[in-house]
């Protein structure tokens, strides 16, 4: 990933209690899964981080409270703006309706489909506004740029703009951090989640939805991070995360389905903008991976057992490809353009892909 945060938290009153833990809706309902939990942290806690570039950046930056990273985060998500209204407005439209999660998946298409990644000044903390990322899209001719919090941030206000409720959520390992949005679906066995679920799983043709779960109130929040390749893939894998709420005051507005049904995706093809076919004459029923989350095995889900699977990566994005024969995992990083198609030959006995960049 390009942007790296160094993050560490600086505990102002002790350990804090476990808070959201990971569920996937598979076959048998929700499923709980040990990674990526979100950790209750108090608001005057304090978390030191900087924002540089590279896997052997180091430096320390400004301590700052959960409170007042809430406080700087509301003050970009600019609901009021009608720049930023607007494009909410005009994304949700092709699915009229009070708070569906078509109009989510509309906002979300747009956003990873045309996002261009720029990286912050080095050694400076930028927080873009919504409208700012909204008015260099219409410049750069794409759907907005920056990096990561500035995609949280504008994901976050379209949302929220159009009367549905958002969070962001910091996650980071000692070396490493990224930001991402969450939406608020509703409560378990009360609103309409497993519903929503159900519907997510028929458009992208897939068998899992991942989402947080908070156990003492049993409501859900979905993932919308930019590398979850649609609404609900799986979780950046992090040691830590603390969530940001969005416009608290506002409430909180569970999610409704749709009255049109959902239009499925190609087989096993998850939502972006980059073709990618992987192709081994020598291997046959391989699991892959993507950015370290698990999507599919070669000649499984509808998918030809000849070697070959097909899927589709957000472009403009650095990802990692793996491919686990079994015994030894193929694949390094790489920069994937947008509006491109990549091969990728992978033979057994190689440390890494048998193929030119």
């Amino acid at each position: 990933m390009p942007i790296w945060l160094l993050m560490m938290l600086i505990f102002a009153t002790g350990l804090g209690t476990c808070g959201d833990a990971v569920y996937v809706f598979g076959e048998y309902g929700p499923q709980p899964l040990d990674y990526a939990h979100i950790d209750a942290y108090n608001e005057t806690e304090l978390l030191a981080f900087s924002t540089t570039e590279g896997p052997d950046a180091s430096g320390t930056g400004k301590v700052k409270t959960i409170h007042d990273l809430t406080e700087e985060f509301n003050s970009k998500v600019d609901v009021n703006d009608p720049l930023t209204r607007e494009m909410a407005v005009v994304l949700a439209a092709k699915y009229p309706g009070a708070r569906n999660i078509a109009q989510i998946c509309s906002i979300h298409e747009y956003l990873t489909q045309g996002w261009k990644y720029v990286s912050d000044p080095t050694g400076i903390d930028f927080y873009q506004s919504a409208s700012e990322s909204i008015r260099i899209g219409e410049k750069a001719n794409c759907s907005g740029a920056g990096d990561c919090d500035d995609f949280a941030i504008l994901m976050a206000a379209l949302i929220e703009s159009v009367g549905s409720t958002a969070r962001i959520i910091l996650a980071y390992n000692p070396d490493a951090g990224h930001a991402y949005t969450e939406v608020y679906l509703g409560r378990l066995n009360v609103d309409q989640v497993e519903q929503i679920v159900t519907w997510l799983k028929q458009k992208y043709n897939v068998e899992e939805i991942f989402t947080h779960i908070d156990s003492d109130t049993n409501e859900v929040w979905l993932n919308l991070d930019w590398s979850s390749c649609h609404p609900g893939g799986p979780f950046y894998n992090a040691d830590k995360q603390t969530e940001i709420f969005v416009r608290s005051e506002a409430g909180k507005i569970p999610l409704s389905v749709p009255d049109v049904s959902p239009s499925p995706t190609p087989e096993n093809t998850y939502y972006g903008d980059v073709n990618v076919t992987i192709q081994s004459q020598m291997m046959k029923g391989y699991d892959v991976y993507l950015d370290d989350n698990y999507i599919g095995t070669e000649g499984h889900g509808g998918d030809v057992f000849d070697g070959v699977y097909k899927l589709n990566v957000v472009g403009n994005q650095w990802h990692t490809i793996k491919v686990w024969d079994g015994e030894w995992f193929y694949g390094k990083p790489r920069f994937y353009e947008r509006l491109t198609s990549v091969v990728l030959q992978v033979e057994p006995a190689s440390t890494s892909y048998v193929s030119s960049w």
